[in-house]
């Protein structure tokens, strides 16, 4: 077999360590892993949040005057949380109409997450992705027309 070879030089080379050796590379690994650890890394990650069984804000717990508002999530997300995965509903009777997010004291608003009404009187239903601040608050804004509906739903989050 072609490589043969190079496995029998490093199965040759593995039993000629010693007991010494092998404890030393070992605790080198166990070491590096716990530097890893204590580092925060491989520790982060997407939290799915599971079956939903309702919307967690509906269209009565947005202020919809075209300025930016606080949203609290932390009744919803965990402590740690850096960004939230939303599933978004809008509908309303014109069209371009929008409910735009973004992390609390963000700046200008193209760091934003958007969700747009497209056609007149049909929900449209958005996935965003918003950074939330340490506090687990996001800011909104609804443009300030009528709105027939604004459902926002927390999918999971990143930690």
């Amino acid at each position: 077999m072609l490589g043969q070879w190079i496995i029998d030089i490093i199965q040759e080379w593995v039993l000629s360590l010693s007991y010494a050796t092998v404890a030393w590379v070992q605790a080198q690994g166990y070491a590096t892993e716990a530097w890893v650890q204590s580092q925060g890394y491989l520790t982060a990650g997407y939290v799915d949040r599971g079956p939903l069984s309702g919307f967690d804000w509906e269209l009565g717990d947005f202020t919809r005057d075209g300025a930016w508002h606080d949203h609290d999530l932390s009744a919803v997300v965990p402590a740690g949380a850096k960004a939230v995965l939303f599933q978004c509903f809008v509908r309303a009777p014109g069209v371009n109409m929008l409910f735009t997010m973004k992390k609390k004291g963000m700046g200008p608003a193209w760091y934003s997450a958007r969700a747009t009404t497209m056609v007149a009187n049909l929900s449209t239903v958005e996935d965003l992705i918003c950074a939330c601040d340490t506090d687990r608050k996001i800011e909104y804004n609804a443009t300030a027309l009528t709105w027939t509906l604004i459902r926002l739903t927390v999918k999971g989050w990143w930690l």
